[in-house]
């Protein structure tokens, strides 16, 4: 059957606009997926009406829905079709109001053929036939093909349509999925196993492009060998690790290093068997089953699979039964005690779980603290839970304690119910540093009032409103956005109200009246092509047991949009992936190295790892390239290989638990004998948490290797009097966490939440853990009674402001009931509770009064903005005597009105919470808070000082951020405030750092003789020439001229320099320059020219006084938007300048430039700005040959790239800085020679004339950029390689000159800007110089 694709054109025209008194005034038409195999193209219609009171009627369309209302002017709705391949319309149907009768109006589209675009696949590596292993936990790896649409890149729209099937049948093991499209060129294909109750499975699959005749055979399970397995039975294993109690691990031990490839066996769920211990001929190889509680019985087997001969062989089989969990009672009740007005319930529970539990209560929408809502453990777990919804929320809810045991609370009716979702009005998403962006959203919501905003997993809430309030107000938050979308709809936003509706707003959409759309994703558009991946150490041997240091190497293509992104690398270096190290960092940051031209990425690998080739996957600037696609992009480098001679990774773990106890009167000594077992890393430290049959609340004990007795064993002990608890008490460990040297970690809990992801069971034996019990005699059974509870800084009965953020002190005084005092190890908990189940946990720590029979008890709950619009919840829990008699306040248990808190929200002003890090030279600092307004105009930073507050200028403004710039240096700390119109915030105290001193390591210095000898300069420890006198460049062997003031020009910022003198070795020379500034260029991600901006016409002013020479040149772009300024200052002498709090050494005979670009209008955020300049010679010397080499160079702080054109023992450079000064803060830029000419000018050939044109990138930028170059004349010793230079100019003497110089001193804040020399011994005839400046806007990079 032959497929075609369409791509649906948004092309509409609008035939009847006007029936009656409505009037469509917009329309928009958008598609998620505008391509189809079949014959069909959905899309959605937003259309814009005239009038509020409009309603949309279905119609021929799939579905309607209300998008935006403006009081009584204007609504848009959308409306969803399927329509037919072609030309063809829909009609929109609606009612003018619920009175009127129903019109339509017609709307053509037009669905096209995706034909013309010419799809291309290829493989990466078309010459090999592609393996999958399947080396990952559930069994799945990756294929990529290369797509391309008239060879260019393509869109995950695109991508996304892509049908795919298999050969052989999916239920023949194997199932394919697009998973997602990497760098808008590489579309990742997932391969998994589907089934396990197979009894085939292929050796090979075949990937098939449907319709496209095109497909791809791909073989699999390539390692697996055609032998029977022989090795051992696998053991399995059944103990605790969570609510996945029990989890099934299983292992084995094999003689030979067999590949076959093993899993755990439950349909359609699998995992693999992998290598974990190795000794000199064993290896034990092991894997598990993430068993969910409440699925029931389950039989688990073990099986090899083994494609060649087709076959899965049984190995063994398990019984993983059903946890037991009965419950005596679950029922929610609602609570009025505070008012009809609000929803309130309680959730009584009394169940017996498995012994000795420190499970917290939670439902399948909730999860609880520890404690919360505990009353007391008779023969069952007692709890009784408090519960706040809004009362917009419907009346009946439904939830699951446990996941297991159902309950409903039923609801006296509210007066409303809000069922309509909140809307988002509007949404921008600006640059701020690296994956930082300020996303700024409106959202409204009508009835209950909007809850939170989630995007990206992130979530925008109350703390991060700045103006308007929760019914239609504007959210501010730096948010993290670091990879590009990968997959439809990925990029969008889910705004939830306080009665829990959603509404879901994706990219492209409209979100208003105003009809804007939801932004795209800022990463999507930036093109970043790996061109490189390597290691320092590809190879790396971790046979000793301490951790080895590895560097990552990465070049790409797009320096100057990508290099403000730090490189993400995310290893797996465990066999059981599900399983990553503790206490160790596994994501690894790395930054652009100016001075390398790539990242580099320090990282660190624990020692005694398993033989593996590392999977990784490394981010650079929002594309994730995984290890698998980047062995077939650069098979040669970017493979990292670990290995030791006997690795270990497993975990310790422990083979006895035996408990006992001590008795000297009524003082017991409780104890646990534990071993902890280990191959060959030792284990570092462990905790064991003890609780008993009567107390819940947890001893925890923790301890180091050095804690291990001599015979070998563990002693977990604590003391326990038995004067009040003479009762019969049983203890028992319940949980235990053991990590070793690597990094390697073993868990046990009896019970508990869910976790994620699997965790290494501490028990490879049935290990029975048998309480240690003391019999006893009854005790009185009298709870103990709060005498009171005050919040010390917030009166009774006064209402809380939640616009700010609050810390509430508070203290309570308990006494007991029987002759036993308070127990003081039980602490008070103190939870505040707001909507949906949000709890702030406190421990009430502080005892500031003990006696015989009460205690006072004290502690500072910070509660947040926004938290407990509906009131706040207040209860204490863990109150107990010495004879274990818990008491349990709940909120209608408190005294007087202290149960419920009433609130109020008013937004507060300006608060600092953090700064970033300043130096003590003084530097840009960013300030981060809240409140700092929505109009720059009446914001103001001061840093404190005693005489007079200093004022510091804004870079950058956001209501939630600050960039301010020009930072006294100083080596004290310093108090800095804000001012927002009247409101002051509070005063914040900024630490400044010192740099440490170093003892650093000689690095070799460039140079022969080194550094040109030590009368030219002395080499750095750093591997840096340090030059002396006139002598300068990376060796410095090259030697400044002093040359006249230039000419500089009155119409433009252009300086001419004629030069008649005698070089240091006693030549005489002429030459002349000119260097100019020719147009500003807007530039996409492709590097294609958007706008270019030529500078025709500046204002000129001599600047000069008696003692400096200087002129300043300014004019203006883009419709007057963009002000350029140029300062131009003649330095005849060597001079010494302070910039940016930097010294700036400035040679004789420099001619310093400071260029200033405003704020630019730019079309995109992902584009940047090309500053292209010229520099132009005329010599009469045509046998001149010119080299061109780039080369890097670091001195001190300054990274340079030099342009180097050498003739003869002559030569001469340009210097660019890599760095800029771009919204007052240094960033990363890259510097492009662009257009060059050589030509003979002269009718008789004896003249040639050069020129040459160079762009620096300067990235996106909000404010202004500043610029500081200065230029110079070199001239270099060492003599020219004739092999540079072409055949017909070599043997030059050395009265043949010619040379292109830029030679900058400037700050490492800034751009050095080309200019262009051309030097050259004085000849017979009179050299003439020439520059045409109507060319140059003309010529292309």
């Amino acid at each position: 059957m032959k497929y075609k694709y369409y791509l649906l054109i948004i092309i509409a025209i609008l035939i009847e606009l006007n029936k009656g008194s409505v009037i469509i005034q917009d329309y928009y038409i958008y598609s998620a997926l505008p391509y189809t195999p079949s014959t069909e193209c959905s899309l959605d219609i937003f259309v814009k009406f005239n009038s509020s009171s409009v309603i949309a009627i279905q119609g021929t369309a799939i579905r309607t829905k209300l998008i935006d209302i403006d009081g009584a002017s204007s609504c848009v709705y959308r409306y969803a079709y399927t329509v037919s391949l072609g030309n063809g319309s829909v009609f929109v149907s609606y009612k003018a109001d619920s009175g009127s009768p129903e019109m339509e109006s017609e709307i053509l589209y037009t669905c096209t053929s995706l034909d013309n675009l010419q799809l291309q696949y290829e493989r990466l590596t078309p010459t090999q036939v592609n393996s999958l292993d399947f080396l990952h936990d559930d069994i799945h790896d990756f294929f990529y093909i290369n797509v391309s649409a008239n060879n260019r890149r393509i869109t995950n729209r695109i991508a996304y349509t892509i049908p795919l099937d298999l050969t052989p049948i999916p239920n023949m093991g194997y199932k394919c999925e697009i998973f997602r499209l990497i760098n808008n060129k590489y579309v990742e294909i997932r391969v998994e196993m589907s089934e396990f109750s197979k009894l085939y499975v292929s050796d090979s699959i075949t990937i098939n492009l449907a319709g496209l005749s095109k497909s791809f055979i791909i073989r699999t399970f390539t390692s697996l060998t055609n032998s029977n397995y022989s090795a051992t039975t696998p053991t399995f294993i059944k103990r605790g690790v969570g609510v996945n109690t029990p989890n099934l691990i299983s292992m084995f031990t094999t003689d030979v290093d067999d590949p076959s490839f093993y899993n755990l066996h439950n349909t359609p769920d699998g995992y693999r068997y992998y290598p974990v211990f190795t000794n000199s001929t064993k290896k034990t190889m092991f894997s598990y089953f993430p068993y969910q509680l409440g699925s029931g019985s389950q039989i688990i087997k073990a099986e090899t699979i083994s494609p060649l001969n087709g076959i899965t062989t049984d190995l063994d089989t398990a019984l993983l039964a059903k946890p037991t969990f009965i419950f005596t009672s679950c029922v929610g009740t609602q609570v009025t005690v505070f008012g009809t007005n609000r929803k309130i319930y309680h959730l009584k529970l009394s169940y017996s779980p498995y012994s000795y539990s420190t499970t917290p209560v939670f439902t399948r929408l909730y999860n609880l603290p520890y404690l919360y809502g505990f009353q007391s453990i008779v023969s069952t777990y007692q709890y009784k839970i408090y519960f706040i919804d809004s009362k917009y929320a419907t009346n009946t809810f439904d939830d699951f304690a446990f996941d297991i045991q159902q309950y409903t609370v039923a609801y006296t009716p509210p007066s409303a119910v809000d069922i309509l979702p909140p809307f988002i009005k509007s949404v921008t998403v600006t640059p701020f540093k690296g994956y930082q962006y300020v996303v700024r959203i409106r959202a409204t919501d009508e009835s209950s009032g909007v809850h939170y905003i989630s995007m990206l997993d992130q979530i925008i809430g109350y703390p991060d409103l700045v103006s308007g309030n929760f019914m239609d107000g504007i959210y501010e938050k730096l948010i993290t956005i670091n990879q590009a979308t990968t997959y439809i709809n990925q990029f969008r936003a889910l705004a939830y109200d306080r009665a829990g509706n959603v509404g879901v707003f994706n990219s492209g959409e409209i979100l208003s009246v105003n009809m804007n759309t939801f932004p795209e994703n800022p990463l999507d558009s930036i093109i970043n092509d790996i061109t490189g991946v390597s290691f320092q150490n590809a190879m790396v041997n971790l046979s000793a047991s301490t951790p080895v240091s590895n560097k990552m190497y990465i070049t790409i293509s797009n320096f100057s949009a990508c290099s403000q992104f730090p490189v993400i690398f995310k290893p797996t270096f465990q066999s059981i992936e599900a399983n990553p190290l503790v206490l160790k960092n596994i994501e690894f940051q790395g930054t652009y190295v100016n001075s390398e031209s790539r990242y580099v990425v320090d990282f660190t690998i624990p020692g005694k790892l398993m033989n593996k080739f590392v999977y990784y996957e490394v981010n650079v600037a929002g594309v994730v390239y995984t290890s698998t696609l980047l062995k077939e992009l650069f098979p040669t480098t970017s493979q990292l290989f670990i290995f030791s001679d006997e690795p270990d990774e497993f975990p310790p773990t422990v083979s006895a638990c035996t408990g006992y106890y001590n008795a000297s009167g009524s003082l017991y000594t409780i104890g646990f004998k534990v071993k902890i077992d280990y191959h060959l890393v030792p284990w570092k430290n462990a905790q064991f948490s003890i609780v008993s049959s009567r107390d819940p609340y947890p001893r925890i004990i923790s301890k180091d290797f050095s804690d291990l007795s001599n015979d070998g064993f563990l002693y977990i002990e604590f003391e326990f009097d038995t004067t009040y608890n003479g009762i019969s008490t049983s203890f028992i460990v319940v949980s235990m966490t053991i990590v070793d040297d690597s990094g390697h970690a073993s868990y046990y809990n009896n019970y508990g939440n869910p976790v994620s992801p699997y965790k290494f069971s501490s028990f490879i034996t049935n290990v029975n853990i048998d309480p240690v019990t003391i019999t006893g005699t009854t005790a009185p059974s009298s709870l103990p009674v709060l005498d009171y509870i005050t919040i010390t800084n917030l009166p009774l009965g006064n209402t809380l402001n939640i616009g700010v953020v609050n810390s509430l002190d508070f203290k309570i005084k308990v006494k007991s009931t029987t002759n036993a005092p308070i127990d003081l190890r039980h602490i008070p908990q103190l939870y505040l509770t707001d909507i949906k189940a949000n709890i702030i946990h406190v421990s009430l720590d502080t005892i500031f009064n003990s006696t015989s029979n009460s205690a006072d008890f004290g502690g500072q709950a910070l509660v947040p903005i926004g938290f407990g619009l509906d009131g706040i919840l207040v209860s204490i829990s863990n109150v107990a005597d010495m004879y274990m008699n818990f008491a349990y306040f709940s909120p209608e248990d408190l005294p007087g009105a202290y149960g419920l808190i009433p609130t109020s929200f008013t937004l507060g002003g300006p608060t600092i919470t953090s700064t970033s890090n300043i130096k003590s030279l003084g530097e840009t600092l960013t300030i981060y808070g809240k409140g700092f307004g929505v109009n720059s105009a009446n914001t103001k930073v001061f840093i404190e000082n005693t005489t007079s507050n200093i004022q510091l200028p804004i870079a950058t403004f956001h209501s939630i951020a600050l960039v301010v710039y020009n930072v006294p240096a100083t080596t004290q700390a310093f108090d800095i405030f804000v001012t927002v119109n009247s409101a002051e915030s509070n005063k914040f105290r900024v630490q400044v750092q010192i740099p440490p001193t170093q003892s650093p390591i000689q690095q070799q210095c460039p140079g022969n003789p080194v550094c040109g000898g030590p009368d030219h300069g002395d080499c750095s420890v750093s591997g840096d020439c340090q030059c002396k006198g006139n002598w300068i460049g990376k060796d410095c062997l090259s030697q400044q001229i002093n040359i006249p003031q230039p000419n500089v020009s009155t119409t433009d910022p252009s300086a001419e320099t004629t030069v008649n003198g005698t070089l240091p070795d006693g030549s005489q020379i002429s030459f002349r320059n000119l260097i100019s500034v020719v147009e500003l260029r807007e530039l996409n991600f492709k590097n294609e020219i958007q706008r270019n901006f030529t500078f025709t016409q500046w204002l000129f002013t001599n600047t000069s006084t008696s003692s400096t020479t200087s002129y300043l040149y300014a004019t203006s772009i883009d419709n007057n938007s963009t002000n350029v300024t140029v300062s131009v200052q003649w330095y005849p002498t060597e001079t010494t300048i302070t910039f940016a709090n930097e010294e700036i050494r400035m040679l004789p005979s420099t001619m310093k430039y400071t260029i200033e670009i405003s704020s630019f209008d730019f079309q995109s955020s992902t584009n940047r700005l090309q500053l292209v300049m010229n520099a132009q010679t005329i010599s009469d010397n045509t046998d001149t040959c010119v080299t061109r080499t780039p080369e890097n160079q670091q001195d001190s702080d300054l990274i340079y790239e030099y342009f180097k054109l050498q003739i003869d023992n002559h030569s001469l450079y340009g210097r660019f800085i890599k760095r800029a000064l771009v919204d007052f803060r240094p960033t990363a830029i890259s510097n492009t020679l662009l257009q060059s000419t050589t030509q003979n000018t002269s009718t008789s050939g004896s003249t040639l004339e050069a020129q040459q044109l160079i762009g620096i990138n300067i990235p996106y930028y909000s404010n202004n950029v500043i610029i500081d170059p200065d230029f110079s004349v070199l001239v270099e010793s060492n003599p020219i390689d004739d092999s540079n230079c072409p055949s017909s100019s070599k043997g030059l003497t050395k009265s043949q000159l010619a040379g292109i110089i830029i030679a900058s001193s400037v700050a490492g804040l800034f751009v050095i800007l080309l200019s262009v020399y051309f030097i050259m011994k004085k000849t017979n005839t009179a050299v003439e110089f020439r520059y045409k400046l109507r060319k140059l806007g003309k010529m292309s990079p």
